[in-house]
């Protein structure tokens, strides 16, 4: 089980990074780590999974709890978590 380092890429104030997590089947899973420089350094700003965007995610949720509720509906449902 670990992580390995695969690659990089720097695009002006935002960049990837890339690495595979062997799991304790042995199987092996690639995650992206996307990040944005800000005045502190830099920020992940979104985790890739396999393909599927741990951000886009929570953006779903929160437009279908936004289209059926309310803001307050929305804070609910965090507090709950």
């Amino acid at each position: 089980m670990g992580v390995m380092f695969e690659s990089e890429t720097i695009e002006g104030g935002d960049a990837t990074v890339v690495t595979t997590l062997e799991t304790r089947a042995g199987e092996a899973v690639p995650v992206e780590y996307r990040m944005r420089r800000g005045d502190r350094g830099w920020t992940v700003v979104d985790v890739v999974v396999e393909g599927l965007s741990l951000a886009s995610s929570y953006r779903a949720q929160f437009l279908r709890v936004m289209q059926n509720g309310t803001y307050a509906d929305v804070l609910a449902r965090l507090r709950e978590r």
